[in-house]
């Protein structure tokens, strides 16, 4: 399964006017190609924010979230994000099993291995569509399938999804078989046959990264952006789990909390996007400024990186020192970049991306030498 979404028939391309400033219908169009988490994952915009932008059709003032939009409504499938499995992929995988596996393989069964019910499992195999964290589990669960079919209930995947249901006061995975499914209410605890530990607002408060190093637990993984995209849910989700009052309460959804079972256990397999740094496009440039300098249509020097990031000066300078936290939009903006390098070098001007940032520019009333006397993009534009 690609992460990119079938096109959805919405009106024409709304940059028939390369010049216009970026916004909230910019935006529409390319919620028709990706989900909402997608388009979060890769600008750091929060949904509450589409959602306003959207529906008020603002103006996106960041420059470089504007360079993402206008180059991925032109070509989508340059999106650098994970690709998932899905409940089909996982039905192909059951059918070859063999019968001496612990646990019954039939169609009829996937929701056992998905932490759904019986029900939710049967519409996903008829083509209802497919909830995020189902495809984030998905791609988790079958990269350890093959392990887990040949060593069965000895396989920590097995385990985990044991103690999953063990947790939620069932007769471990006999009673999910039994349903063909996770049932949504379970027994009280006095009808608990073993402990288990739940999973509860506490865990994901612990994967959690802070923007603070020093409130940073020590196995924290993942920003809030991140996080929400491997649970498939949204900021008010991790808030409201984590509020005093709910930080204790086991989480309703057993798919989301096998996935944070997982990731507890082995965060460096998250299916999240492999970007890359400004430590990377800092020593690319730095070659290219002895080697190639006339060949790339920005400038290569150091004091002058703004110019490609859609930043101005004092960013860059926080990014050098390193004191400035990660930046959805920055790290995919610079991994579109060095991924097309060869290409930029050679067409040069002609390119997508030197096209995308030149018509920014226009868009707010500069022109690429007023950007370039800045050493960057200065915050008050005429436009």
């Amino acid at each position: 399964m690609t992460a990119l979404r079938g096109i959805v028939e919405v009106s024409p391309k709304p940059l028939t006017d390369h010049t216009t400033r970026i916004s909230g219908k910019h935006l529409t169009y390319l919620s028709s190609i990706f989900s909402g988490h997608e388009i979060q994952l890769i600008t750091g915009l929060y949904h509450g924010d589409m959602s306003r932008i959207t529906s008020q059709d603002l103006t996106i003032d960041d420059p470089c979230v504007c360079f993402i939009i206008r180059t991925l409504i032109e070509k989508p499938e340059w999106a650098p994000l994970p690709k998932l499995n899905c409940h089909a992929d996982l039905l192909k995988k059951m059918e070859t099993v063999s019968s001496d596996f612990p646990l019954n393989t039939s169609p009829t069964y996937s929701g056992v291995f998905i932490g759904k019910s019986a029900a939710t499992a049967f519409n996903l195999s008829k083509g209802s569509p497919e909830m995020l964290a189902v495809s984030v589990w998905i791609t988790l669960l079958l990269k350890h399938w093959d392990e887990m079919v040949a060593e069965g209930k000895d396989h920590f995947m097995y385990k985990l999804l044991e103690d999953e249901a063990f947790s939620r006061n069932l007769n471990g995975l006999n009673t999910i078989v039994l349903n063909r499914g996770w049932p949504k209410k379970c027994p009280p605890d006095e009808e608990r046959v073993e402990f288990r530990p739940p999973v509860t607002g506490r865990n994901i408060k612990s994967l959690l990264r802070h923007r603070r190093a020093s409130a940073t637990p020590s196995n924290a993984q993942f920003d809030n952006v991140e996080l929400q995209y491997l649970l498939g849910s949204f900021m008010a989700y991790l808030t409201t789990s984590m509020r005093p009052g709910n930080i204790d309460m086991q989480l309703t959804d057993a798919t989301r909390a096998l996935i944070i079972r997982y990731l507890e256990m082995h965060p460096e397999n998250a299916p999240l996007p492999k970007l890359k740094t400004f430590e990377e496009l800092q020593t690319r440039l730095a070659q290219l400024d002895k080697s190639r300098p006339d060949e790339f249509p920005f400038p290569c020097k150091s004091s002058k990186l703004g110019v490609i990031l859609g930043r101005g000066p004092t960013t860059v300078n926080s990014l050098k020192s390193k004191s400035r936290k990660h930046m959805p939009a920055i790290s995919t903006w610079i991994t579109l970049v060095l991924e097309n390098m060869e290409d930029l070098l050679n067409e040069g001007d002609q390119h997508l991306l030197a096209q995308v940032v030149r018509d920014e520019a226009i868009s707010r009333g500069l022109t690429m030498n007023d950007i370039f006397l800045h050493n960057g993009w200065p915050k008050k534009t005429p436009l």
